[in-house]
């Protein structure tokens, strides 16, 4: 069985000849979001538009959610574009270290 094209692996370090047996699976999850909104081929053009894919019950539990960090943590959610991210110092390690909390807690 090749492993090549379906998974990404790296070779274990060897002196023999290398054999197609010699990969070590390596296994990640990368979320890739797209802005685009499957029921009217279009893009979504705000935040309640993206909520409007959703069904009531989903919708009402995310309203409720950002409610909630907004009174009880205080936190302020800003939009940051493109190359931006990399003039606030640390915010690709803690983006790194929410993506990896939610990995953690979520993976199925």
């Amino acid at each position: 069985n090749d492993v090549r094209g379906r998974e990404h692996g790296n070779r274990k370090p060897t002196l023999r000849p290398q054999a197609k047996d010699d990969y070590i699976r390596r296994t990640s999850v990368q979320y890739h979001w797209r802005n685009f909104n499957h029921l009217s081929r279009k893009p979504f053009v705000s935040f309640e538009d993206y909520l409007g894919s959703f069904r009531s019950k989903r919708r009402i539990n995310i309203r409720r959610e950002r409610q909630k960090v907004l009174e009880d943590e205080g936190i302020i959610i800003d939009a940051i574009r493109g190359r931006e991210i990399l003039r606030h110092e640390g915010l690709t390690e803690r983006m790194f270290e929410i993506y990896k909390s939610t990995i953690d807690k979520m993976y199925f």
